[in-house]
């Protein structure tokens, strides 16, 4: 069985590593766009956290094996078609990720020194298509970051930490440079929903809050759920709760020299250029705020997922209110965007029941400089319905796919009937959050990559995973289409090569690696 994977991060490794215990006589072509692997673990894991980079020793163990060929610097679509790997392979797998950002919709996001948070983090990783970015922090002492989740943890953490401490870790000596010269005295981080609804975890929260020198502006007590509910809770969420509270009660070191907070219920709405002296530059950021009404706090018996009212009926009723009344605000994007409510209809910061919220006049704070972090999208590869009469749901996201991995041959609208059902494309196949949408953690992604997995072997065993409809040749019937382009791709030894300078460079300054961030220069190594 000969399998291509689009796309070499954690989701297409974990893939072909259970792929090639689950079927003895496959053979794996791992396609990447750049000369290295490990995408976001690589690229997208931030330079303190090497301990959630080791996955890279179990990847190693995959690539090494003479079932396993790693192609990178060839970018499928744009560099060579879809339609020239088709016919050379049983199946294709995409695991390419999400290398996108959200649209935010904030008014004036175009002024300079607003950034997206992706883009902050793939410059001080050695992102190469970020390595030209210019990220001015010598003249901001005001930092907002716009976003709940660890990527935005990941980025206040960064600006924030000593930069003595990141030198040892593998940031660039470009980030290191810039943020030598940084003047940030104050982040704020600001979410649109809820303490209750922030996806970040409490390891992210514990580095932030244990900073030294570095103060955390107490969180209020109105953001925090009554007491009578915590039982209902998961002990993921009480460990944050009881993280924050600690923290919010505990007096600031005096030689403090930053600070920073969490800030909930903020729907930002413009950037603002300086009022009296434009400069095109982000002067200051305008939010709305949510209130919520404490008069229906005294709610009890009685829950819907966790929020507590005096029955069953009333619960749902006010619920349902609730819903009706939040879901009419048309900045939301989705209910899910929804204060209080959010992901799995969580407890909101206080109370429910009809009236539990309200929009107020809008505040604006200063803002020397911004990151977005509202989330990551993912795309359709280039002529991908040309040459594979593959779709994709671009409103989602990420593939229509069967939930166990399998593309489907049409995105499900609205207008459709409920019953409609599309069959699954033989021999194509996503992973990971081209699959799901960019959530979780690598832990989520094994999972979910080892869930198509079994779902190609498993095809594979029925007779029914077979693209090419005849003998596939993998490799060797695709190289001499990239030969004729002119096309240089790389190898796993030329990986090795530059992951053995990287080091080499590292060790001069003391820290693991020294990246390189030019794909002409990777080349120029070989």
């Amino acid at each position: 069985m000969r399998v291509a994977i689009v796309g070499s991060g954690p989701a297409g490794f974990y893939a072909a590593l259970r792929l090639m215990a689950r079927v003895e006589d496959v053979y794996v072509d791992m396609y990447e766009k750049l000369p290295t692997p490990f995408g976001l673990v690589r690229y997208g894991v931030a330079p303190d956290h090497p301990e959630v980079k080791n996955c890279e020793e179990k990847f190693t163990e995959v690539a090494e094996s003479p079932r396993f060929r790693f192609i990178g610097n060839i970018e499928l679509g744009r560099q060579l078609p879809l339609r020239a790997i088709k016919e050379h392979y049983d199946a294709i797998l995409f695991s390419y990720g999400a290398p996108l950002d959200r649209s935010s919709g904030i008014i004036n996001s175009h002024l300079q020194g607003v950034h997206s948070a992706r883009s902050f983090v793939g410059w001080y990783n050695g992102l190469p298509e970020h390595k030209d970015l210019n990220f001015d922090l010598s003249s901001a002492e005001e930092a907002v970051v716009i976003g709940n989740g660890n990527v935005a943890l990941d980025v206040a953490r960064i600006l924030l930490t000593d930069v003595d401490e990141l030198r040892k870790t593998d940031i660039t000596e470009q980030a290191i440079e810039e943020l030598k010269k940084s003047r940030v005295k104050r982040v704020r981080v600001v979410g649109r929903r809820g303490l209750m609804q922030a996806s970040f975890t409490i390891k992210e929260v514990r580095e932030l809050v244990r900073l030294p020198n570095v103060a955390f502006k107490p969180i209020s007590p109105a953001n925090f759920p009554p007491a009578d509910i915590l039982g209902s809770l998961d002990r993921a969420q009480n460990r944050i709760l009881d993280l924050l509270r600690k923290a919010s009660s505990a007096p600031s070191p005096e030689s403090s020299s930053k600070r920073f907070s969490l800030d909930f219920l903020m729907q930002p709405v413009a950037f603002e250029d300086h009022p009296e002296v434009p400069t095109n530059h982000v002067h200051r950021t305008t939010f709305q705020t949510m209130q919520p009404d404490p008069a229906s706090a005294h709610l009890k018996s009685g829950r819907v997922n966790g929020i507590h009212y005096e029955n069953e009926t009333e619960g749902l009723q006010q619920a349902c209110n609730l819903i009706d009344i939040l879901s009419s605000k048309d900045q939301f994007e989705s209910r899910q965007d929804i204060p209080f409510i959010g992901k799995d209809f969580p407890p909101n910061l206080t109370s429910t029941g009809k009236n539990s919220g309200r929009w107020t006049q809008g505040i604006s704070i200063p803002s020397d400089i911004v990151f977005t972090s509202i989330g990551y999208k993912s795309t359709s590869l280039v002529n991908a319905k040309e040459d594979l009469c593959m779709p994709f749901d671009e409103s989602a996201g990420h593939f229509p796919q069967d939930g166990y991995g399998r593309i489907l041959s049409d995105v499900t609208t609205k207008d459709q009937p409920p019953q409609t059902k599309f069959k699954p494309l033989p021999g194509l196949y996503c992973a990971g959050w081209v699959k799901t949408g960019p959530k979780g953690v690598i832990a989520t992604t094994m999972t979910d990559a080892f869930t198509t997995a079994e779902t190609i072997a498993k095809d594979w065993a029925a007779k029914i995973a077979d693209l090419s409809g005849e003998r596939a040749q993998g490799w060797e019937g695709v190289k001499a289409e990239v030969d004729a382009l002119g096309l240089r791709p790389t190898t796993w030894e030329d990986w090795k090569k530059i992951d053995k300078i990287e080091r080499e460079r590292g060790a001069e300054k003391g820290k693991l690696r020294e990246k390189v961030v030019d794909v002409k220069e990777m080349l120029e190594l070989l």
